[in-house]
């Protein structure tokens, strides 16, 4: 039990391990459907990050990572509907991520990490552009993905790693720290994620 709230208090709370994962961008498609599939491959991501001493290096890279999630949101409905959703596929996603992280953290562009996930896992369409329309009116997709879009694109951001935060997961954080004479004034506020501000930046 321990370990499972260990694990929760990384994703969207405020405990200052909380990595503040944003859930439009980590567990919601880009038609604005939760998938499960997608919120278990980043569990194991995080248990393996906690037992390989990886956040720091995940905070690192974490505005670019986000860059390309948000930018090949459609492969994990494609991974879905190939090996089944939750716990039938979230192994395969998890595959994919780590690539997608290893391959991030070594600056690869958007579109090189494209072509080598292609490469390596050869069932990912690269070149899907979304739904073809077939009616003058908005679906319920295209509505949600509207939503999304628009979310992200308002969604305050760290300002220590930045990337995406959450509302539920927002600390104000020192910019000239307590330590070195900084006062509690909002001139000297900013957001951050618990853990960007917690231990990050420490």
């Amino acid at each position: 039990m321990k370990n499972t709230v260990k694990i929760v208090r990384r994703f969207t709370t405020t405990h200052p391990s909380s990595l503040g994962l944003h859930p439009a961008v980590y567990f919601y498609s880009e038609k604005g459907r939760y998938q499960p599939t997608a919120f278990m491959a980043w569990i194991e991501l995080v248990k393996d990050f906690d037992t390989n001493n990886g956040f720091d290096r995940f905070i690192e890279i974490r505005s670019e990572l986000e860059k390309t999630l948000v930018s090949y949101k459609y492969l994990t409905n494609q991974i879905t509907a190939k090996y089944g959703s939750a716990l039938k596929g979230y192994r395969q996603l998890k595959e994919v991520y780590e690539l997608l992280i290893d391959l991030v953290s070594k600056g690869r562009s958007t579109e090189e990490v494209g072509i080598e996930l292609k490469n390596t896992f050869p069932y990912l369409n690269m070149d899907y552009k979304g739904e073809i329309a077939r009616s003058p009116d908005f679906n319920a997709n295209t509505k949600s993905e509207v939503f999304i879009n628009a979310a992200l694109s308002e969604a305050p951001k760290c300002k220590i790693c930045n990337s995406y935060i959450h509302l539920k997961s927002i600390t104000i954080d020192h910019v000239d720290r307590k330590e070195d004479g900084g006062i509690g004034v909002a001139g000297n506020g900013q957001i951050a994620h618990p853990y960007c501000n917690s231990t990050y930046k420490n």
